[in-house]
């Protein structure tokens, strides 16, 4: 390693640090609920399944869509990494029926208090206004709104975190990462087949507020409730580039022979 990066990197670590003490005083204080948050995970759950019930035209097989806890470790995870980008691991979800899942991100400023959840799921679905039902077109980005009333999927877990800086964003943002399963936005696709709701509900189903409701898929699975996501290296995502990323992996070599040590 030549002088110049070695210069680099000294800034990069003292940069790192202070960052670190930042993040965590803001991570101390910021009002961001807990992924297990019963009033957190209702708020959101709710809020999809509002906007499922309300589509126009009507839906004849729309999935009523209950909480995940793998969904909502895998937002976690990801959301703390504070990139402005999808995953790119969408296939680690432990049920194969959510391999891969849908997810849809949210970026706001970090001084509301407290998350305002529902508002974000709103912005979601705000984009109705660029997808036409009847052509399946996009004028503009709609994916969000496809994947929150995309009918097969079922399964949702969110997260939000408080990103000091995000990679490919802003500062000082709190960032929403809501995982979807089984996954919605296949091309070609519309979301959901119009018609009398529930009229196509699945053998066993009842009809709730024009959603397919099913105790079992209701449920939350528990057989992965001690599961979770894999960490990731360092070096092995993209949130770091260049300098960065050898200056990251450099950071991670010293701080693990200081704890060996």
């Amino acid at each position: 390693m030549g002088m110049g990066m070695g210069r680099a990197c000294a800034w990069f670590l003292l940069g790192l640090f202070a960052s670190a003490i930042t993040l965590g005083a803001s991570q101390m204080f910021a009002p961001y609920p807990d992924i297990n948050n019963k009033t957190f995970i209702k708020l959101y759950v709710d809020a999809h399944n509002k906007f499922r019930s309300e589509v126009k035209p009507s839906a004849a097989n729309m999935l009523y869509m209950t909480f995940d806890i793998a969904l909502a470790r895998i937002a976690k995870t990801y959301a703390k990494k504070c990139i402005w980008d999808h995953n790119e691991h969408r296939n680690i979800h432990p049920d194969p029926k959510f391999r891969p899942f849908g997810e849809n991100m949210w970026m706001g400023g970090a001084s509301e208090r407290p998350f305002n959840v529902a508002a974000a799921i709103e912005a979601f679905h705000s984009e109705i206004k660029y997808y036409d039902f009847s052509t399946h077109k996009c004028t503009h980005v709609c994916g969000h709104y496809t994947q929150v009333v995309w009918a097969s999927s079922y399964k949702v877990g969110c997260a939000v975190a408080f990103c000091h800086k995000v990679f490919k964003g802003g500062e000082n943002m709190g960032m929403l990462v809501c995982d979807y399963g089984p996954a919605g936005n296949y091309k070609g696709t519309r979301p959901y087949k119009a018609g009398k709701p529930c009229d196509e509900c699945q053998a066993k189903d009842t009809c709730q507020n024009n959603l397919c409701r099913n105790r079992k898929r209701d449920q939350e699975n528990t057989s992965y409730i001690h599961w979770y996501p894999p960490s990731y290296s360092c070096c092995g995502f993209k949130d770091f580039v260049n300098v960065y990323s050898i200056c990251s992996c450099v950071f991670l070599k010293i701080l693990l022979s200081w704890i060996k040590f």
